[in-house]
C-alpha cells in the first residue's frame, strides 16, 4: 500500500485546492510591503557603518602638503601590485610606521609554490611595492630600504598559492 501525497511533500499538493491555496499564499506573499522596512534598513545600515574596522594612518606627500593615507588603501594597493606575481600568494601585509605615522617599512608574508626561486619572487615583490609607496605615498623619507622591506615566506604550497590548481607540468593528484 502506498500513502497518500500531503501537501508540502515531495510530490507537492495532492489535490486542485490544495494548488489553488498554495497560488493563492505566495501571490499575497509577493504582494506583501512591509511598511517599516525603511526602519529596519537605516538600523541594518548604521550597524554596518559603525561595524568598519578602523585603519592607522600613513602619512603621504600631496602636491598640496602632507595628507594621510589608511593603512587599508596602502595594503589594498600593495596586495593589488602583487598579484600577478607568479606562484605567489600573499598571506599578510603589514605596514610600518613611526611615531610621526611615516612610512618606515613593509612585511609582506607570502605562500611560494614549492620550486619555486624566492629570492627572485622576493626582489620581484619588493620592486612592486616600492613602487606602490612612491605613488601611493610621494617620496618617503627615510626612504623605504630592502632591510626595512621584509619579505617573509610564511607557508610552501605543492600547487599554485594563487589558484590551487597543481603546476601545469605535474599531473593532477588521482
Amino acid at each position: 500500500m502506498t500513502q497518500p501525497e500531503r501537501a508540502g511533500s515531495p510530490g507537492g499538493p495532492s489535490s486542485a485546492g490544495d494548488k489553488t491555496a498554495l497560488l493563492a499564499a505566495t501571490a499575497s506573499l509577493r504582494a506583501h510591503v512591509d511598511d517599516r522596512w525603511v526602519e529596519v534598513a537605516d538600523r541594518v545600515l548604521s550597524r554596518a557603518l559603525t561595524a568598519t574596522r578602523g585603519s592607522l594612518p600613513v602619512l603621504a606627500q600631496a602636491p598640496g602638503g602632507p595628507v594621510q593615507v589608511s593603512e587599508q588603501v596602502l595594503v589594498a594597493y600593495v596586495r593589488a601590485a602583487i598579484a600577478d606575481v607568479e606562484h605567489v600568494a600573499p598571506s599578510g601585509i603589514h605596514v610600518l610606521t613611526d611615531d610621526g605615522h611615516r612610512c618606515v617599512g613593509v612585511v609582506i608574508e607570502v605562500t611560494v609554490q614549492y620550486g619555486q626561486p624566492v629570492i627572485p619572487v622576493a626582489d620581484r615583490i619588493r620592486d612592486l611595492t616600492e613602487a606602490v609607496l612612491a605613488r601611493v605615498l610621494g617620496p618617503v623619507a627615510p626612504p623605504v630600504t630592502v632591510t626595512a622591506m621584509h619579505v617573509h615566506v610564511a607557508d610552501v604550497s605543492t600547487t599554485d598559492p594563487r589558484t590551487g590548481r597543481p603546476p601545469r607540468s605535474q599531473p593532477p593528484p588521482r
